[in-house]
């Protein structure tokens, strides 16, 4: 395994490395060519992490392909990858997708969302046709070790996924809230969490924008919020007091140079963008009446209210030490079996 996380690269890298669907496709033909010495891989890229996962006999000239693939699809130099990469082999990358899959990876410790995002990740690479038995069993098995944990301990007790924590954050940096208009802007998890929690502390003053006018539709429909069209954002966003940015769009849909003359209110604005790439042009962050949160923001608020989680880490290596055991003697007897089948 070969990758990076928000520990080891702020999100101006990671959104460079950032994989699309596109992307994704073009990586695995890439690492998979006839006589490669990848056999298969799987694609993992969240907001928070990017990293590869293979099976191959020779980790050396694996790692060599991953940058030299990582680098070419992204139009990345290769030395920064190196900066900000870590490498795990054999039992290590075998803990560490387990730890991942459990939350002990994840900036909120014990979220459940990481997951649902390790299902997605194998689905769609085995869907690719780039995983067979070894990795299948693997991903399979962290799926499996992933819920187990958030059954039998606490580790996920309350709700601090990054929508939750966002909000969280807003209520700290936000006076009166409940008087404030609020603008979510997309329609992916992240975005329907935050109004849901926004709804729980009766918020009514809603108004969500997608540049699929009839997701953000159905979304008003289904929450009773408002919306508008895509491309009235940049002339609009002024006119709310907080803005909740989370999208995939690959470039900035809040802009600086659209606002210069400064329509609609002056106002303090606060900006949540947790988009990676990012949504919102840093630029606008320097205009006196707007706080623009940035992903990496919410490290600092992941520390608190997570003590009884802390308590329940022991429990949940334990259970990862034991499964990761359980697949390297699965692993190691297969092993055998299919080099005696390939001899």
């Amino acid at each position: 395994m070969i990758g990076t996380d928000f520990k080891k690269a702020a999100v101006t890298v990671r959104e460079r490395i950032f994989f699309d669907e596109r992307k994704r496709l073009a990586f695995l033909s890439m690492v998979l060519r006839p006589g490669s010495c990848v056999k298969e891989a799987v694609v993992f890229s969240t907001c928070n992490r990017m990293e590869v996962y293979v099976m191959t006999d020779n980790v050396a000239e694996a790692k060599a392909l991953i940058l030299d693939a990582l680098a070419e699809i992204h139009q990345v130099e290769r030395i920064m990858l190196s900066a900000v990469m870590y490498a795990f082999r054999c039992e290590e990358a075998v803990l560490h997708l387990f730890r991942v899959a459990s939350g002990l990876e994840s900036m909120v410790l014990g979220e459940n969302e990481i997951l649902g995002q390790v299902r997605e990740a194998y689905q769609k690479c085995a869907e690719a046709g780039s995983v067979q038995r070894g990795l299948k069993r693997l991903f399979e098995k962290s799926i499996q070790i992933g819920k187990f944990v958030r059954t039998r301990t606490a580790i996920n007790e309350g709700s601090y996924s990054v929508s939750s924590v966002s909000f969280d954050l807003m209520l700290q940096k936000t006076e009166q809230y409940r008087h404030k208009k609020m603008l979510i802007i997309g329609t992916s998890k992240m975005g329907v969490g935050f109004i849901e929690k926004s709804r729980k502390h009766h918020l009514n003053d809603i108004t969500i924008v997608n540049r699929t006018e009839a997701k953000a539709q159905e979304l008003s429909e289904r929450y009773h919020c408002k919306t508008f069209a895509f491309d009235e954002l940049n002339a609009r966003f002024r006119d709310y007091n907080v803005i909740y940015a989370a999208t995939g769009a690959k470039s900035y849909i809040l802009t600086n140079n659209d606002s210069k003359d400064g329509g609609g209110s002056k106002e303090p604005i606060l900006i949540l963008d947790v988009g990676v790439p990012r949504n919102v042009d840093p630029e606008l962050g320097k205009r006196d009446e707007i706080t623009l949160i940035s992903i990496d923001d919410l490290k600092s608020i992941t520390q608190h209210n997570l003590q009884k989680r802390q308590q329940e880490v022991a429990s949940v290596e334990e259970i990862i030490e034991r499964g990761a055991h359980d697949f390297y003697t699965w692993y190691r007897e297969k092993q055998h079996l299919w080099m005696a089948q390939s001899a």
